[in-house]
């Protein structure tokens, strides 16, 4: 990301230019793979061994259903944290080993937190879990294809 910065040194008589500043945390490399760091309750680093799969959606019963299926799925011993917020999951990704999302947060859908997560922490797997979609009766078939 680039920010905008003014430079001082110009002649008084000129009016000042303005420049691109690199961020010092871009990286003009390959993306790295995501490594959970950790934050304590206090705000402190905490051990490497506290990452967790972090399940989010608005619906209580819905990411309840996805952790059990993940508990089905992945390793003994994973760690599960849960958000209902879109700010929780944006504070929380960061120490998280991935990040499942089943189902919209509240007015921010799923497809929009995958895209905020993508941009913020690229290497983060992020997966979105959608109910099934209804299937279509013989009624909603379009004629046109027929």
């Amino acid at each position: 990301m680039s920010g905008a910065a003014i430079t001082s040194d110009a002649p008084s008589t000129h009016p000042p230019h303005l420049r691109l500043v690199d961020d010092a945390h871009a990286t003009n490399g390959p993306a790295q793979p995501h490594r959970p760091h950790t934050l304590a309750l206090d705000g402190l680093p905490s051990g490497e061994g506290d990452a967790h799969v972090l399940v989010a959606g608005s619906d209580t019963a819905t990411r309840s259903k996805m952790r059990e299926e993940l508990l089905d799925l992945l390793p003994g011993g994973t760690h599960f944290a849960e958000a209902r917020e879109t700010w929780e999951v944006i504070a929380r990704a960061p120490a998280s080993s991935m990040v499942v999302l089943a189902g919209d947060l509240g007015d921010v859908s799923a497809e929009s937190v995958m895209r905020l997560l993508g941009r913020r922490h690229p290497t983060l797997p992020v997966l979105a879990v959608a109910e099934k979609a209804p299937t279509r009766s013989a009624a909603d078939v379009d004629l046109a294809g027929v």
